[in-house]
């Protein structure tokens, strides 16, 4: 069974989405990011911090994850920026081309 998960969120999103993604991943940004973006009908509760990892699919370092997650936490604290803070946009800022 295939599930879209653009239609799911379309359907209902009751919650708020962080988009953590390696910018030098171009197959995963133009095959599986932009295209779920471009999907949604909406992104108001939808973000993205791109990052510079290593080439192709990799993680980021576990200490600069841990940095993230930080941010988010204290961001979940404070209405003040929400997110930005912590390095993630609004989707609806990113390009989708």
């Amino acid at each position: 069974m295939n599930v879209n998960l653009a239609d799911s969120l379309n359907a209902e999103q009751n919650f708020d989405l962080l988009i953590l993604q390696n910018q030098n991943d171009r197959l995963y940004l133009k095959y599986q990011v932009i295209p779920f973006l471009k999907e949604r009908k909406d992104l108001a509760r939808v973000w993205v911090r791109l990052y510079d990892g290593k080439p192709g699919h990799s993680i980021m370092p576990r200490t600069d994850l841990v940095k993230v997650l930080k941010d988010v936490a204290i961001q979940l604290e404070s209405t003040d920026g929400k997110y930005q803070d912590a390095g993630f946009p609004p989707a609806k800022r990113m390009p989708l081309s």
